[in-house]
């Protein structure tokens, strides 16, 4: 059956509102969910501009604390070159001690070389001399034998 146009133009105006209506809650849907978006978007930046402090705070505690490690590790670098320099020291001191004691025991040696070398010699001429008057005892003996043997046979 065939509507007529007021019955049409009504059921279209009914269909027009509840068109309207749909797009009013759909537009009110729209609002709610840019507005939650929004919130969310504002919360992020937030939470990023809270881990971007967070971060340069890290970030800072790692400089100080590398920079404290580094203080340490040249501080400790520092006492053991000086260490180093003190045993250096110590060692050119018993360098020059024991370089000293050896010059020492070197001169001692050519002294006592030289006394040896003394004693031998007046050892020899002792002994040259012994010899001389070993013989000249023997040659007066011999002589004074001789003498007497001269001196019996004559008689």
């Amino acid at each position: 059956m065939a509507k007529s146009a007021v019955e049409q133009v009504r059921e279209l105006e009914l269909e027009f509102r509840a068109m309207k209506e749909r797009e009013s809650l759909y537009r009110r849907d729209i609002d709610e969910r840019k507005a939650q978006d929004e919130k969310i978007r504002e919360e992020l930046r937030h939470e990023v501009q809270e881990l971007k402090v967070q971060d340069e705070k890290i970030r800072e505690e790692l400089r100080r604390e590398l920079k404290s490690q580094d203080e340490k590790r040249r501080e400790e670098l520092r006492r053991e070159a000086e260490e180093h320099k003190v045993q250096d020291e110590k060692r050119r001191d018993e360098n020059a001690e024991l370089r000293r004691e050896l010059a020492v025991a070197r001169q001692e040696n050519a002294v006592l070389k030289q006394q040896l070398t003394d004693h031998v010699a007046q050892y020899q001429e002792w002994d040259r001399r012994r010899w001389g008057l070993i013989m000249l005892l023997i040659g007066a003996v011999l002589s004074l034998a001789s003498g007497l043997i001269a001196t019996l046979a004559r008689k």
